[in-house]
C-alpha cells in the first residue's frame, strides 16, 4: 500500500478546486456547532451534483475561547470528524482535523502554518499511474507528548474497528512510523472492536470489546513500519 503524500499534487488539488466551485448551500439546514476543549467550531453543509453523484462539503470554522477565529477549513466529506487541540512535546500548540475522509491535517495554530496528508493509495483519478486502494479512516486522536505518539481510533471502510499508533516527531510533516494495535492485541481473532481507552505513561490501553488490555511500549516499538 503507497501511503505517500499527495495532498499537493495538481491532481488533487485541482478535484477540489472543482468540487468546491460547483457546490451550493442547503438552505434547510442550520449551522452545526461542537465543542473542541478550549475551542468551538460551526460546520455549514454545502451540497451539490458533482459528476453525476451528489456529493458534500463542509466550511469548517474554529474559535478561541475569546470567540476570535482562529482557522477556517473545508471537508470534502458529510462528516465533521475531529478537530483536536494538541500541545506538542515541542512546547507548540497544534489543531489536528479532517479535511477529507482520508489522511489528517494540521494547523500550527501561532504561526497559522498548516500540513494536509492525503495517502496516494486513496486518490482516485482515472489514470493508469495512481489506482484507488482502500486506507486507514481515522475518526479520532489522542497524542502522548511522552513519546510522541498518536493513537488513531478509526477503521477501513466497512470494517471492525482498531486502533493505529502514528510516530509524530514534527506535527507539520508526515508521521514516520505506524501500526495497527490490532496485530499485536493477544488472542486479537475473539474481539470485534479495538479502542483507544487512554494511554498509560508511554503504554497505551485499549478497550477490545469489553476487555482493557495493556500494550507496553516495549512491545508495540518493537512492531512499528518504517513508511517506504
Amino acid at each position: 500500500m503507497d501511503l505517500t503524500n499527495v495532498a499537493y499534487s495538481d491532481e488533487y488539488q485541482n478535484m477540489c478546486s472543482e468540487m468546491i466551485s460547483v457546490m451550493i448551500l442547503k438552505e434547510d439546514e442550520q449551522d452545526i456547532v461542537m465543542s473542541e476543549g478550549e475551542y468551538s467550531r460551526t460546520i455549514t453543509t454545502y451540497t451539490a451534483m458533482y459528476e453525476g453523484f451528489n456529493y458534500t462539503i463542509m466550511l469548517n470554522k474554529v474559535y478561541n475561547f475569546d470567540n476570535i477565529l482562529v482557522h477556517e477549513y473545508i471537508n470534502f466529506y458529510h462528516h465533521p470528524f475531529f478537530c483536536t487541540p494538541v500541545t506538542h512535546s515541542n512546547d507548540r500548540k497544534y489543531l489536528v482535523y479532517k479535511e477529507d475522509l482520508y489522511g489528517y491535517s494540521v494547523l500550527d495554530i501561532e504561526s497559522k502554518e498548516t500540513f494536509k496528508y492525503i495517502p496516494v493509495a486513496s486518490l482516485y483519478i482515472s489514470t493508469d499511474s495512481l489506482k484507488f486502494e482502500e486506507t486507514y479512516i481515522a475518526t479520532d486522536i489522542h497524542y502522548n507528548p511522552v513519546n510522541d505518539m498518536f493513537a488513531a481510533g478509526g477503521c477501513f471502510w466497512a470494517g471492525r474497528y482498531t486502533t493505529y499508533l502514528l510516530e509524530v516527531k514534527d506535527p507539520m510533516k508526515q508521521f514516520t512510523r505506524y501500526l495497527d494495535c490490532r496485530t499485536i492485541v493477544p488472542h486479537q481473532a475473539k474481539y470485534t472492536d479495538v479502542d483507544f481507552h487512554e494511554w498509560d505513561g508511554n503504554d497505551i490501553l485499549l478497550k477490545c470489546d469489553n476487555e482493557i488490555i495493556k500494550i507496553p511500549q516495549a512491545k508495540y516499538m518493537r512492531f512499528l513500519k518504517e513508511l517506504l
